[in-house]
């Protein structure tokens, strides 16, 4: 199975991750997913809120500063690429990762994409690298 509670992965960066902020906006339609990844997130000291669609997730947006989105693509109505494009309108330097059974999708702008089922440890070092770096330079 890909997916364990818990993450025992360290940050490449050096920045102190008190320093910055924690809160994650996880965004999919099957509820099982976003169960798994708070789960495998919980021990990380993170914030995370969570939403089952794009239009629940640009409310949370209006409302809640956000370090870090992690987002599926293939959602009913409103998908993840779109989240993307309202997000970069909003807030250019958000950094956005796809979570998605279909990597083909996914728009080029994403901050990285992760193929669903993914290892733990993957996802764990990813979310630790982008709250401590924020969003790769390109």
């Amino acid at each position: 199975m890909m997916f364990a509670a818990g993450c025992d992965v360290e940050p490449s960066s050096t920045v102190p991750l008190e320093r910055v902020g924690r809160r994650v906006l996880v965004v999919d339609d099957s509820c099982i997913h976003r169960q798994l990844v708070m789960a495998v997130l919980a021990d990380m000291d993170i914030d995370l809120d969570l939403a089952c669609d794009a239009f629940e997730a640009k409310e949370l947006l209006k409302r809640h500063p956000y370090r870090l989105v992690l987002t599926d693509i293939a959602m009913p109505g409103l998908n993840g690429n779109w989240l993307l494009e309202h997000i970069r309108e909003q807030n250019p330097e958000l950094p956005v990762v796809a979570l998605t059974g279909s990597p083909g999708l996914a728009s080029d702008d994403f901050d990285r994409v992760l193929s669903k089922p993914y290892p733990v440890h993957e996802l764990c070092g990813l979310v630790l690298d982008l709250l401590a770096t924020g969003r790769p330079k390109r």
